[in-house]
């Protein structure tokens, strides 16, 4: 859902971030750790402050919303590293 941006077989580099303070940088790239596993995905603001919007590359994956509280773990993505 992240290409063309991440393709499969892509290790990308990540800060890990504590949530008790965590500021979302919109736009930005994210991995996070959540009931339904880790996902990668660009974050938007959400419809409540409760909320993030995760937005895929792809555009035939359509954005949807998370409760900020079903976040276990998050980092936000510096780089990628890919074999050739």
């Amino acid at each position: 859902s992240m290409m063309p941006r991440y393709f499969s077989g892509d290790m990308v580099v990540c800060k890990h971030l504590y949530l008790s303070d965590i500021f979302f940088q919109w736009g930005k790239v994210y991995v996070i750790n959540t009931d339904q596993g880790a996902l990668i995905k660009k974050v938007e603001e959400g419809s409540t402050s409760k909320t993030i919007t995760l937005v895929s590359e792809n555009p035939a994956y359509k954005p949807f919303e998370i409760p900020r509280e079903s976040i276990y773990n998050i980092a936000i993505v510096q780089g990628v590293i890919r074999a050739e």
